[in-house]
């Protein structure tokens, strides 16, 4: 009877650990509890076998560099449907296996959503360095990504958040929720992908966001390619040119290297702090971005000459110097190009460039370049089909990377918004 009641006590408890265990310990609840347990690991054993993880002949080697364990274990594997629902998640825990990562794990569960009724995944890993041998893979009905297919169409302009340390654009959805870009955490950013993926039209939303408070952030807007992609701008940046040749977008550089340069000299004589984000923006003192929109063509030009070597590597110290030293002075220096190789970003720009983003991308070469080695288990833009305009991965402060769906608001239209709100 004592017994009973403790138990009767503890279902009651408000901490969930104790009503679990009195859960666990109750004669009828426990014994369904157990039960359910034990399918799961039932289920998750056999897909273990199902899917080959665990070889069935001796000595054979079913994913390179990872021995496996004898077959006729029952492993720490629990697969797990929530009742009336497909969705679920399965758990492997301390699995004997040598040399398996995550990289392993994704394409095993990749090539086994049949075997798990499933038809997308995501791996996780709760704690890598107290459990080394953990994983927990959460189970999805449908493909998540569907749900980012398209673009949402915006009939406004985008939210903006602007106050002491921060300057947020809010540029489109992940599977998460919503994203943005912050300047204040950043003085580089990379856009990288293949002409077509809707580079130009995801960065319209984030211009577009940033003319909308020209009391507190100035844009500079530089096209290299020479078109009229981003000519609607021009009356609503401090500086605009679609010159393809270096007079212009040298003067627009040094211009801004000349700001950042007396903010770092005057910051703490003015404000008592060296960094601007700890009490900017302000009407007197506005964030900045530079956009330079395909920057190969100054940093490798067409025509090779003395003059045109010359006058790139005027360009590209500048630049340099920018994403090094600007996000102390607020300013950002945003590099877009359909062609990520080291050649037409240097590497010291892509180091020190806190934000990379890569559209659709033909190569694992080629994302590798737009976004640096990531992770075992990030999202990889050579995933991203050619018809998912807008589709991007980015990378977060975790060192992961998500997909963005960036949100689209139709060039034509920015124009008068913008004229509504200025």
């Amino acid at each position: 009877m004592i017994a009973v009641g403790l138990v009767a006590l503890g279902l009651l408890a408000h901490d969930p650990k104790v009503r679990k265990t009195a859960r666990w310990l109750a004669p009828v609840l426990g014994d369904y509890d157990r039960g359910i347990r034990r399918a799961a690991r039932r289920r998750g054993n056999r897909w273990l076998r199902d899917c080959n993880l665990i070889p069935t002949r001796p000595n054979e080697v079913l994913i390179p560099g990872v021995s496996a364990p004898p077959k006729h274990v029952n492993y720490s594997c629990w697969l797990r449907y929530p009742a009336g629902h497909r969705e679920g998640h399965l758990e492997l825990r301390d699995l004997p296996l040598k040399g398996i990562t995550t990289e392993n794990l994704r394409r095993l569960y990749a090539d086994s959503l049949g075997l798990l009724h499933a038809a997308d995944f995501e791996v996780t890993r709760p704690n890598p360095q107290k459990y080394p041998n953990r994983w927990l893979v959460r189970l999805f009905a449908s493909d998540r990504l569907s749900t980012l297919a398209s673009p949402s169409v915006l009939d406004r302009l985008p939210n903006v958040s602007i106050e002491t340390g921060h300057v947020a654009v809010t540029v489109g959805r992940t599977l998460n929720g919503v994203r943005h870009v912050d300047l204040s955490g950043i003085s580089g950013m990379t856009i990288a992908g293949q002409p077509g993926a809707g580079k130009t039209a995801g960065v319209n939303v984030l211009v577009a966001g940033l003319a909308s408070r020209p009391d507190l952030v100035s844009l500079y807007i530089a096209d290299g390619k020479g078109g009229s992609d981003w000519a609607w701008c021009s009356p609503y940046v401090t500086r605009y040119t679609n010159n393809d040749n270096f007079d212009d977008i040298l003067a627009m550089l040094h211009e801004v290297r000349d700001l950042m340069r007396t903010r770092l000299r005057s910051n703490v004589a003015e404000h008592g702090d060296s960094n601007f984000w700890h009490w900017e923006p302000t009407f007197n003192d506005c964030a900045v971005a530079v956009i330079l929109d395909e920057i190969q063509n100054w940093i490798t030009p067409a025509v090779k000459t003395k003059e045109t070597k010359e006058k790139s590597e005027e360009f590209i110290a500048p630049v340099i110097d920018i994403v090094k030293k600007g996000r102390s002075a607020g300013i950002t220096l945003i590099a877009m190009t359909q062609k990520p190789t080291t050649d037409a970003l240097p590497s010291v720009l892509c180091d020190n460039a806190a934000l990379k983003v890569a559209f659709r991308c033909s190569t694992p070469e080629m994302a590798k370049s737009a976004l640096g080695s990531l992770p075992d288990g990030s999202s990889s833009p050579t995933a991203i089909d050619f018809v998912q305009k807008g589709m991007s991965v980015m990378t977060m402060d975790s060192g992961m990377a998500e997909y963005v769906q960036w949100d689209y608001l139709p060039e034509s239209d920015i124009p008068a918004l913008l004229d509504a709100v200025r």
